[in-house]
């Protein structure tokens, strides 16, 4: 009986607790969509099993979501690293990406990952990579309609050493474009991995310390694969000054982004039948980038829009005919269940509107029924 009364009691407690701090800490994977996820919120997630920042506080990442922000469609990514002892702020992200678009989000560096010759560097790249992945793979548990054909990476000083030192490690697994500004070229860095399909930008300062080995960087680049710019900035020092910045962002906008399209349209095009709420997500997220002014585009669009309807209208087909049992019977219940979902998988298409009308008939279809209704009434 105590043992029993001692169970109730530990349980009200733990029950307590949840209510008291709030929900668990990111480092366990969420059991449904995560709640702050919406249009224009921002938050952290928080990581209090990995080592402290080099500020000493709890780890944290800071992500924003873009303001057109919807799960039906995939949307880039762009993080970025900092200078000196780095942040987790997501706020430098906004000036190479548009935050009404993407998912931005900051990275900060461990406590203890040091160059050994040069304390102030970061340097012990496979600590620095363990971290960075845990908290990149809860970024994409949270947040799972990051577009898997563009994601950017961008570092300034520090953030270039560490980019340039987990090329070697993995990074490019999550990331396609890359941006090194003024950091990267350690001696210590390792050989980069095999990275075809990847973009690297590259700069310096005219004036910085890091003129004589950031160049090598591309180098290292090219040979690994990527497609690389380099760019040294006029007059500056040790910098990434907001021109500059802006040179870059334009650089994914108009380098970047044409090539990334076709690789979107390429993973819609393969998708439509096995995948078609894939192939759809893929779709809106290249609309969302480019718009729908591009006629060749387009015309690849639409072949692939059709398609996902001619695969989205026989999944419609083998729902139907539940509809036409009793309201209250569980097959009818069971099929306006998955009406729904279909209805949230083919959002946007035109097959998607007609499945709400079989769920919820608009007026017209209410008029009809009165107009029945009267009719009957006459004859009556």
């Amino acid at each position: 009986m105590q043992r029993g009364r001692k169970r109730i009691l530990l349980s009200l407690a733990v029950l307590l607790a949840t209510l008291v701090l709030g929900p668990v800490a990111a480092d366990d994977p969420p059991s449904a969509p995560d709640p702050r996820v919406k249009p224009g919120e921002k938050f952290k997630l928080s990581f209090p099993s990995l080592p402290k920042d080099r500020h000493g506080n709890t780890s944290e990442m800071e992500i924003s979501i873009p303001k057109e922000y919807t799960p039906s469609r995939y949307h880039p990514l762009c993080v970025f690293m900092g200078g000196a002892d780095g942040s987790s702020s997501a706020g430098s992200a906004a000036s190479l990406a548009d935050p009404d678009k993407f998912i931005l989000a900051g990275m900060p560096y461990p406590m203890g990952a040091n160059n050994a010759s040069q304390s102030n560097m970061v340097g012990n790249f496979p600590v620095m990579w363990a971290y960075h992945k845990k908290m990149l793979e809860e970024l994409h548990k949270v947040v799972p309609n990051i577009n898997p054909d563009f994601r950017v990476l961008a570092g300034f000083s520090n953030g270039g050493h560490c980019i340039d030192g987990e090329l070697g490690l993995g990074v490019a697994d999550f990331f396609n474009v890359f941006i090194l500004a003024d950091g990267g070229g350690a001696k210590d860095s390792p050989k980069y991995r095999p990275a075809r399909g990847c973009y690297m930008f590259v700069c310096w300062g005219e004036k910085s310390p890091a003129k004589g080995y950031v160049p090598g960087v591309a180098a290292k680049a090219a040979k690994a694969g990527m497609k690389v710019k380099t760019m040294e900035m006029k007059g500056e020092g040790h910098s990434f000054d907001a021109e500059n910045m802006a040179k870059a962002k334009e650089w994914i906008e108009t380098e970047v982004v044409p090539e990334l399209t076709r690789e979107m349209l390429a993973r819609a095009k393969k998708a439509k039948s096995r995948n078609p709420e894939e192939a759809l997500a893929a779709i809106q997220g290249m609309r969302l980038l480019v718009g729908e002014d591009d006629e060749k585009i387009e015309k690849q669009v639409e072949k692939i829009l059709d398609g996902i309807d001619k695969v989205a209208r026989k999944e419609l087909d083998k729902i139907k005919p539940a509809l036409t049992e009793d309201a209250t019977s569980p097959k009818r219940k069971a099929a306006e269940s998955d009406l729904r979902d279909f209805i949230e998988k083919y959002q946007g298409l035109k097959v998607a509107d007609e499945a709400k009308e079989l769920l919820e008939p608009g007026p017209a279809k209410e008029e009809e029924k009165e107009e029945d209704k009267e009719k009957k009434k006459e004859t009556e």
